[in-house]
């Protein structure tokens, strides 16, 4: 198997690794269970990899890195939407 195929399937499956976290954020509406400071710092490391990966023109780890930061700020939307309207109590 080559290194690219390697990549492509690490990034695949860590970019994945927090649909199930937005599934069940959009589905159950709380928006209490995941820390900001843990998705900051997330987004900060998928940041410098999508840094590294354009200074290298390693297309997947940007492109792979690119989707995962997408994820995120969904993610981090639903949380401050949910959170918001939970506080509201509506």
């Amino acid at each position: 198997m080559s290194s690219l195929r390697v990549g492509v399937m690490a990034g695949a499956l860590t970019e994945g690794s927090l649909l199930p976290q937005l599934f069940k954020e959009a589905k159950e509406k709380k928006g209490a269970t995941m820390a900001w400071g843990y998705l900051f710092e997330l987004l900060a490391g998928l940041a410098a990899w999508i840094c590294y990966g354009l200074m290298k023109a390693d297309y997947p780890t940007v492109i792979t890195n690119g989707f995962s930061v997408l994820i995120n700020l969904v993610l981090m939307v639903l949380i401050y939407k949910y959170r918001r309207y939970k506080a509201q109590g509506t």
